[in-house]
């Protein structure tokens, strides 16, 4: 904390007043956000009524949007440099804290809170919540040591040191979601990719889940008499035990594998209707959604959207090749793309302009719209992950993990839009994170970004042709069924 310390020397006292005021103003209008957010799209979700869970996400959501201001600040000038070291230095360590130490904390607090009250974990949760806290602490400090992250003589309690280790993380999973996003958004956009569903397809397979639902209903059916049959069997074995105890030592092996052939049986047929009722409405569900996908490409919005699919693909893939040019000549790029992009237009159009100032407005509008997809994007997609496997978390703890990672994510873009702004306007932020190695995250980016973009392909792929073939079952289904008919 020397850094604030020193910050706020250089302060007077009326910058700082004001300073505090806009800011403050703004992060409680981010976690008004944060818990409007909550209410309205977790809340239908996950019955969370722990107060505290929801202040800490809310809580993150603002810290996270404070950091983005921060850079919008420093692009256009807002508040003078001594007070946005101030607030960077401030913001950083409550967000380094709160992702390090009490979203963790909290999160195995509240896990052992929901054992049985006469659990010895129970009990004891206060000081097991510090123990696995510690745990996770140690892991999260060795993370460093395969990694050139930063100067190995630094303060345990300084930015570098935290946010360096957060990175290795955060870009991590930036790397993942933007290496999966640039596969997977050409393949959900472009009307190219769409499965050529009609109604007729719709109609067939209504008819098709008419016949597993008959096929259920018979499978239950047999299930209903197995356990009829292994409780008669059970009954007769124990009124027989009572009147001939002294057979019992020669027939009870019969007798056990007798009701283990039926527990197999049962077994077996609960398997076969718990498989039935998950896949009873996948393959009509899918059809619909393809359906409406077809029917959407049709109108003017969905061929617009075509259109901006289009210019998102040429990006997607110029940046894969930009990653393999990266990686194969150990390439890390100098110059901002803002600053790089205005010089290749001036360059090929002859045009005379002012790069510092254009270069200073793209900036902003950069930062902006990366803030909103970034936010959006990170949030949706943990929203996916988590309602698929929200069955073995509580929802307290859902909700602390999601604030986590967006904690993690937001600090580590961050540490990526260092790279992304002119050098003019990332002063602040090199100085406030150190001696960061920015050239290591980089590529770091890159690697991850190509391996899960060719993972990301191959599972499409992979995919597509199971569909292909469950299509071709599903139409060799409908002709010998036409042909019943006839």
């Amino acid at each position: 904390m020397a850094g604030v310390a020193a910050a706020l020397a250089e302060v007077s006292f009326r910058s700082l007043v004001t300073s505090f005021l806009l800011i403050s103003a703004s992060q409680v209008l981010f976690f008004a956000m944060g818990w409007i957010f909550f209410m309205e799209m977790l809340y239908r979700d996950y019955d969370v009524r722990n107060r505290a869970v929801r202040t800490l996400f809310a809580a993150t959501f603002a810290g996270a949007c404070t950091l983005f201001e921060l850079i919008i600040f420093e692009i256009l000038d807002v508040i003078n440099r001594p007070c946005r070291l101030l607030h960077w230095k401030l913001n950083l360590y409550f967000m380094l804290t709160n992702v390090i130490v009490v979203l963790p904390l909290y999160q195995v607090y509240i896990y052992l809170l929901g054992c049985h009250p006469k659990s010895p974990l129970y009990h004891h949760r206060v000081k097991l919540s510090v123990f696995a806290w510690s745990i996770w602490f140690y892991c999260f400090w060795k993370i460093s040591n395969p990694f050139p992250i930063g100067s190995e003589h630094v303060s345990w309690f300084s930015v570098e040191s935290g946010i360096g280790r957060v990175g290795v993380i955060g870009v991590t999973l930036m790397a993942i979601l933007s290496g999966f996003g640039a596969v997977n958004s050409p393949y959900s956009t472009l009307f190219f990719f769409l499965r050529k569903v009609t109604a007729t397809d719709v109609m067939l397979a209504e008819r098709k889940l008419l016949q597993t639902v008959e096929m259920l209903y018979s499978k239950k059916k047999k299930l209903l008499l197995a356990r009829e049959r292994h409780a008669q069997s059970l009954l007769q074995h124990q009124s027989s035990a009572s009147g001939m105890s002294r057979f019992m030592t020669r027939i009870v092996s019969s007798i056990q594998s007798g009701f283990a052939r039926d527990d197999a049986n049962i077994g077996v047929l609960q398997t076969e209707i718990d498989a039935l009722s998950t896949m009873l409405f996948v393959d009509l569900d899918d059809l619909n959604v393809e359906f409406q996908r077809v029917h959407f490409s049709y109108t003017w919005k969905g061929r617009y959207y075509n259109v901006l699919g289009h210019f998102f693909s040429i990006y997607c893939l110029w940046k894969v090749l930009t990653s393999t040019i990266n990686i194969l000549f150990n390439r890390v790029g100098q110059v901002d793309p803002v600053t790089h992009s205005l010089n290749m237009v001036v360059h090929w159009f002859g045009l005379e302009l002012d790069i510092e100032v254009w270069s200073q407005q793209l900036s902003f509008v950069f930062v902006g719209l990366l803030v909103v997809f970034s936010i959006r994007g990170l949030l949706l997609n943990c929203m996916k992950f988590f309602r698929a496997y929200s069955h073995t978390l509580s929802p307290d703890n859902i909700v602390l993990m999601l604030a986590q990672i967006m904690g993690i994510y937001f600090l580590s873009t961050v540490l990526m839009l260092r790279m992304s702004v002119p050098l003019q306007y990332g002063s602040i932020m090199t100085e406030v994170l150190g001696h960061i190695e920015f050239n290591f995250y980089t590529r770091w980016f890159d690697v991850i970004f190509l391996v899960a973009a060719v993972v990301s392909a191959i599972i499409i792929v992979v995919s597509s042709q199971y569909q292909k073939q469950r299509d071709q079952e599903s139409l060799m289904w409908t002709k010998k069924t036409s042909q019943l008919h006839l």
